[in-house]
């Protein structure tokens, strides 16, 4: 027999019905990839609809077409990713093998998994997914205390001034780069926006300020889009 729990100790498992997941509702079909490597996902629209923008004008679409959608230049691994997510609210980046020691530096690929997951998630306009995968790359460096300090040359180029992300790849510079990061760094045009903003951001914060704990230490939606008009994705799972 199980032993008796106080109250105190449970959590929230109860909530409204009116909140609940549709499961009634019809699922969509996507395919995503090129044809030689692409797969097909289907999910229910409803839940879709609800975590993505760009899904929502796909879907409603006139004709049965709108039930198909296809996503030909996306990445089925980020999209399984995205996937995933819409069921458990989690980021299921994580893979055996992730870790390369041959290399001339330790490479960790689920660094780039998580910026691809971001990039679709940019595409999907799905800010639920986006706030997620950041809080994916906060937890990880917390967990492993890795810091991916070349990711900038990933992100940069293919997110806009003012992405959140942009934000998150600053800040770890700003407090996990040494002398040597920048002596070792290559520079190429496309990252120019990332050492001007990481410029701005030393003399914003300044010496003493990189003494106190640096903002990705510790939960909190500083690196969020989420706004009024959106919740948090914390709250929807």
């Amino acid at each position: 027999m199980a032993p008796n729990v106080g109250a105190s100790n449970f959590t929230a498992v109860r909530a409204p019905a009116a909140q609940g997941l549709d499961v009634t509702a019809a699922t969509i079909t996507v395919t995503v990839g090129a044809a030689s490597e692409q797969r097909t996902f289907y999910i229910h629209s409803g839940l879709a609809c609800n975590h993505s923008k760009a899904i929502v004008k796909l879907y409603h679409k006139p004709g049965d077409e709108g039930r198909i959608i296809r996503l030909g230049e996306d990445d089925p691994e980020a999209f399984e990713m995205f996937a995933r997510f819409l069921y458990s609210g989690k980021v299921h980046s994580r893979m055996e093998g992730d870790i390369d020691s041959d290399q001339a530096e330790v490479y960790d690929n689920e660094w780039p998994r998580l910026t691809l997951g971001w990039r679709l998630g940019d595409r999907l306009q799905s800010p639920s997914f986006k706030d997620a995968v950041v809080d994916a790359v906060c937890e990880k460096m917390q967990n492993d205390r890795r810091y991916p300090v070349s990711l900038y040359q990933d992100i940069y180029p293919h997110t806009s001034a003012g992405a959140p992300l942009r934000r998150l790849i600053v800040d770890i510079a700003v407090w996990k780069w040494h002398a040597h990061n920048f002596r070792a760094t290559e520079f190429h045009g496309s990252w120019n926006d990332f050492f001007r903003d990481l410029a701005v951001r030393q003399f914003e914060i300044g010496k003493e300020g990189r003494k106190d704990p640096a903002p990705f230490s510790t939960p909190n939606c500083i690196y969020h889009e989420h706004g009024d008009d959106y919740p948090c994705y914390r709250t929807m799972f």
